[in-house]
């Protein structure tokens, strides 16, 4: 699929399951077929650089098409962060900026690997690094997530949904008062057998009308 098919493909709920955090606080994780630069509130760009820079694939692109400086402006609100170390970001560190020339509001960068190599272990971490960036916006409450690690990172999408479904239910069973209720994992690619990718212990996904 072209990128100009990418951006003008319409967003389709997938699966969608519902959860109750230990404190009884409900939160819904959808899986969506559509363009993550459609979504509304705070997308999520997963960075192989730890340093920020460009690194390739389709939303890369599209946000330097939209905004040139914004992986520069990633790498100052870097700089200004608590991780800002001379050994570099590891995978989890996170920073948002305003999204500027696109639908959502704001990007948080999440760094999806470390010493060079993406592994279930950094993108379980980028997960829970990209959501806890999210809490830090008073009014957020929902949060969307490309398929992390499985376009330049070449990691297969089974593998890869696995390690993100780790990292949700990480952090809600460390945040159960989290305000950021509402997760969404999207997907340019028809025809994949999404219910085979998704298939977690912690997560009961079916398709949306069967949901309450």
């Amino acid at each position: 699929m072209s990128d100009e098919q990418l951006s003008q493909s319409k967003n389709r709920i997938v699966l969608v399951s519902y959860k109750e955090t230990k404190t009884g606080r409900p939160i819904r994780v959808a899986i969506v077929q559509g363009d993550l630069l459609q979504q509304p509130g705070i997308i999520v760009r997963a960075s192989g650089n730890p340093g920020f820079s460009f690194a390739g694939g389709y939303v890369e692109r599209a946000l330097l098409e939209a905004n040139p400086n914004v992986f520069q402006e990633a790498q100052e609100a870097a700089r200004r962060t608590k991780f800002a170390t001379t050994s570099g970001l590891t995978a989890g560190n996170a920073v948002i900026t305003e999204g500027k020339g696109i639908r959502p509001k704001l990007i948080v960068h999440v760094v999806t690997k470390n010493h060079e190599e993406t592994s279930t272990t950094s993108i379980a971490a980028a997960t829970v690094g990209a959501i806890d960036a999210a809490e830090t916006v008073p009014e957020a409450n929902m949060v969307s997530f490309p398929l992390m690690g499985s376009g330049v990172a070449n990691m297969g999408f089974a593998e890869s949904a696995r390690a993100m479904l780790q990292g949700i239910d990480t952090y809600y069973g460390e945040h159960p008062n989290s305000h950021i209720s509402d997760v969404q994992i999207v997907m340019y690619d028809r025809g994949v057998d999404l219910p085979g990718i998704f298939r977690s212990r912690a997560f009961d996904f079916h398709p949306p009308e069967q949901s309450h």
